[in-house]
């Protein structure tokens, strides 16, 4: 009786639902980030891959499988969204990177996007800097979010860039 209603008064946002993407896909379907090598090796290596050619184009080395990451209809630009982090949140932590064909072109950590880095909303093993459930919005090249202090941000996908805040 007590561990009904434990689970039903406990709050779902808190429960730990983990999450891992082992590709990521352009919206226009022709490229595709692949985690290449084999699922618990790491470090992970992952390949831009066009699905055309079935050539891959560059790869990358990182732990992105919990992460966000957009391709761009081009396959050239990457942005990636710790979103849904396996880490413990630091002011240091990088949590935004955007790439070009694999190299890093800019990273902005917590403290760069959060007045206080510790306003972020934990789960049993996760942290999350952006509100739970909220999507980042990919449009014209550009990368819109909202942080968990209510602060928009916009970046320009090709540089990384903060076009705007708010």
């Amino acid at each position: 009786m007590i561990l009904t209603i434990i689970l039903l008064t406990t709050p779902m946002e808190r429960m730990d639902q983990p999450r891992h993407h082992s590709s990521f896909t352009s919206p226009n379907g022709r490229y595709e980030l692949k985690m290449i090598s084999p699922l618990y090796t790491r470090p992970f290596v992952w390949g831009l891959v066009d699905k055309e050619t079935k050539q891959t184009l560059y790869q990358l080395t990182g732990d992105y499988g919990s992460r966000t990451v957009f391709v761009c209809d081009e396959g050239t630009h990457l942005a990636i969204i710790d979103d849904f982090s396996e880490r413990e949140p630091a002011a240091d932590l990088d949590v935004l990177l955007f790439f070009e064909k694999g190299v890093l072109l800019k990273k902005y950590e917590l403290r760069g996007l959060l007045k206080d880095s510790s306003n972020v909303t934990r789960s049993v093993s996760h942290f999350f800097w952006l509100p739970v459930g909220a999507k980042p919005l990919f449009k014209d090249e550009k990368l819109s979010i909202t942080t968990t202090e209510k602060v928009s941000f916009e970046f320009e996908l090709k540089t990384g860039e903060i076009v705007s805040k708010g």
